[in-house]
């Protein structure tokens, strides 16, 4: 419903990109739709599994994470998934305390 009017239609779409696959195929696409997510498991080293989505971490329009992951999406490129304590560890950004109070 955005869409139909000029302001929504600049927040909100994104694309078209061109996109190899079609709906037999594992990357189903058709014109109009494609995955919303893209996600490989190696069950025998949990670490080594990655992902990507189209848009971002944000349903947010104006949030800076609404976009950015956009590119990689598009040209194939996926982000690690940490699952044990060395490697949250090793690739951790940010590191989050919450104490209980006194």
């Amino acid at each position: 419903p955005l869409d139909g009017i000029p302001l929504g239609r600049r927040l909100f779409d994104v694309g078209p990109f061109p996109q190899m696959g079609m709906g037999t195929t594992i990357k189903a696409t058709t014109p109009g739709s494609g995955p919303s997510m893209r996600m490989v498991v190696d069950l025998s080293d949990l670490d080594r599994s990655v992902n990507n989505i189209t848009l971002g971490e944000s349903g947010q329009a104006f949030s800076p994470y609404y976009r950015d992951q956009l590119d990689a999406w598009s040209s194939g490129r996926s982000f690690p998934m940490l699952f044990s304590d060395a490697a949250v560890e090793k690739g951790a950004v940010h590191k989050l305390v919450i104490e209980p109070a006194r």
